[in-house]
């Protein structure tokens, strides 16, 4: 979408392209929501629950879903081959972490999809799928009920507690393969476990009653636990879409709301982020100027056990985060147990809360005398309003960038560069990238979207870029999407350098998001009524301005801090996307050069290999002392280097100033 002016940024409804990662956003990033998955508190029968979507269905939206953007082979939707695609994509949405079910096991599935898919695609009936569905569940709990139960206190839990809760629960590895045996699974949940509970606090402990395997059995059926409160056609209609591409998915009404919060960075709530424990909901942080911070009565490590009267206690993470939610507004009496002893019942009242700690934000470090400071600028999601839910304000990340930016370059310190912190950023609007890049680019190439055979090449249209300074990129193994669109077209560009620790996400695909109301009846076969819920379809690829996807591999970085640990055999190329690029491409007509030469970026590469051990130590412990009140900026290798890097730049011949 070509603009003159980020001011004239315009949504259009579910034609809107985003570009998100498969993880989307954490859940922590939103007030009153749990922090770790929302799972059920312990195995049952999904054949014990009513069931919220028909076969019917199930059936017309995976169809419609495969017949409109079937992505970029899609296996035929009548045939085996598309059944036994769909059993592997439920397997995996099951078990991300490879702890629950073996290969074998993963097989047997494959056999019955195999074997019944032609029953549910030309007769619509579900029976067989969904026993096995529910049989297969049943097996992954059982296992996992027997593994956990082996599990001892003294092998997971950590030597010593924290006193706070941290706002970040830790990343578990994802193996790459199902288990070949079953006494593997042991092994993997515990490490898993272990994982989970490194950053364990006092508070959450004592919520426990200081009970070791009580706490092992809540974080087992938080993290590990197959959702079973989904019917057997929700997750027959899960796997259809994600048979197309492991991106594509189904959202109900709340995930759909929840999806669109995190976007425009908005929620109404009372501004509090929460923990699930046994008597109820640990308060694990509080907004400061939220209503919970306002009130001053609730403060971290206090449990909410009483929600209007009603109790906590035995529900599950959903009807406890459900009994949260409610319209801007409504008012809702809580009964806390102090952490400090005693009871308290306390009102408040619901707001619209803008997240702020989702939105950009700035820093500064000093480097040594007469070399300025570097501007660190932290951008953790590419979000704007979505169109679903407007609030009469124009939120936008590039216009934050762009306030962000003006700001920096105004102050009278001499800026010797700005760092683009993109560490940890799942993703957002693609457009908000692509608007971004022009204050750093100009009117360039940034992204090129491939739909078919269709290639368009995206840009901003500002003539001139906002700043033309020493810029760097730094990126992580979460920074993902958008976050790469942006990366990508800075590097090719010769706009910036770009530094990762490890490799990025590695995702080069565009969803849409389908709202099914809005889909014509013409189109999708169902009533008004049965139109319920969202669909996120892949409907096209992007490529750098090269023509070079980061999918699999990530972006091609020029310095990458830590073990490289994706296979880049996976990086394609599209002759096309490039040829397109430079076809639009006119640096005489800007005026400009090339930023980065490539000697430039050899002198920085090797620098960077170079650098002794003890400088980085030291440059950590200074950014550390230097950023000590900023709880939101975490000193990172990669952070380290990036700050070493922008020194580098006042001790070289650039060819931009600020």
């Amino acid at each position: 979408m070509g603009l003159n002016s980020f001011k004239k940024f315009i949504v259009i409804r579910y034609l809107t392209l985003i570009c998100l990662a498969p993880h989307g956003f954490a859940h922590g990033s939103i007030p009153n929501a749990i922090p770790l998955p929302n799972r059920a508190s312990g195995p049952h029968s999904i054949a014990e629950l009513p069931s919220q979507i028909s076969c019917a269905q199930a059936y017309s939206i995976a169809r419609w879903a495969h017949a409109k953007f079937g992505g970029p082979k899609p296996a035929p939707f009548l045939g085996t081959r598309f059944g036994a695609k769909v059993a592997q994509s439920l397997a995996t949405k099951w078990d991300p972490y490879r702890v629950l079910q073996t290969r074998k096991q993963v097989a047997q599935l494959e056999q019955v999809f195999k074997k019944h898919w032609a029953e549910f695609s030309r007769s619509r009936s579900c029976t067989s799928l969904a026993k096995a569905i529910d049989l297969h569940l049943a097996q992954m709990n059982q296992s996992l009920d027997k593994n956990a139960a082996a599990l001892s206190p003294k092998e997971v839990l950590p030597k010593t507690l924290l006193e706070q809760e941290k706002h970040s629960d830790p990343d578990l590895h994802k193996y790459d393969q199902f288990a070949d045996k079953a006494s593997t699974l042991q092994t993997r949940l515990q490490e898993g476990v272990k994982t989970s509970l490194q950053h364990l606090s006092q508070p959450w402990f004592n919520a426990f009653g200081k009970d070791g395997k009580k706490l092992i059995e809540s974080v087992v059926h938080s993290r590990f636990t197959p959702d079973t409160e989904k019917e057997a056609t929700h997750w027959l209609l899960q796997g259809a879409l994600a048979a197309l591409d492991p991106y594509s998915t189904y959202l109900t009404n709340d995930e759909f709301e929840d999806l669109t919060q995190d976007l425009s960075g908005v929620a109404s709530g009372i501004g509090i982020r929460v923990r699930n424990i046994p008597a109820g909901l640990m308060i694990r942080e509080v907004l400061e100027k939220s209503p919970a911070g306002k009130s001053g009565k609730i403060t971290s490590g206090d449990y909410i056990v009483e929600i209007d009267g009603k109790k906590l206690a035995g529900l599950n993470d959903r009807k406890k985060q459900n009994a949260l939610r409610g319209a801007s507004g409504q008012a809702m009496n809580l009964r806390i147990v102090k952490k400090s002893g005693g009871e308290a019942v306390v009102k408040v009242v619901r707001e619209e809360i803008n997240l702020e700690d989702t939105k950009v934000s700035y820093r500064f470090y000093p480097l040594r005398q007469g070399e300025g400071d570097v501007a660190i600028l932290k951008i953790p999601s590419f979000y704007a309003e979505s169109g679903w839910n407007l609030h009469g304000e124009n939120k936008s990340c590039a216009l934050d960038v762009e306030k962000a930016v003006t700001e920096i370059i105004s102050r009278r310190q001499k800026i010797s560069a700005i760092v683009l912190d993109m560490r940890g950023n799942p993703g957002g609007f693609l457009e908000e990238a692509v608007n971004m890049a022009g204050l750093f680019m100009g009117n360039q190439p940034v992204v090129g979207v491939a739909q078919g055979e269709n290639v368009k090449i995206l840009r901003n249209y500002h003539r001139k870029p906002l700043y033309s300074g020493p810029l760097i990129a730094l990126l992580d193994s979460d920074s993902a999407s958008a976050s790469e669109v942006l990366a990508g077209a800075l590097r090719d560009s010769g706009r910036a350098v770009v530094i990762a620790e490890g490799n990025s996400y590695g995702k080069g695909s565009v969803q849409r998001l389908f709202p099914l109301r809005d889909i014509l009846d013409s189109e999708l076969y169902l009533s008004a009524k049965q139109k319920t819920g969202a669909v996120k379809l892949t409907t096209s690829l992007f490529f750098s301005p090269n023509g070079v996807s980061p999918e699999g591999s990530g972006v091609e970085a020029h310095i990458r801090i830590g073990k490289d640990k994706k296979d880049h055999s996976g990086t394609y190329r599209l002759a096309k996307v490039k040829q397109a690029a430079l076809q639009n491409t006119d640096l005489a007509d800007l005026g400009l050069t090339p930023y980065l030469t490539a000697d430039f970026l050899k002198t920085l590469e090797s620098k960077s290999k170079v650098r002794e051990p003890s400088i980085r130590e030291n440059l950590e412990a200074s950014l550390s002392k230097a950023l000590k009140n900023d709880t939101d900026m975490e000193v990172s290798p990669g952070l380290v280097e990036a700050v070493a890097v922008a020194r580098d730049f006042g001790a070289a011949n650039v060819a931009v100033k600020n």
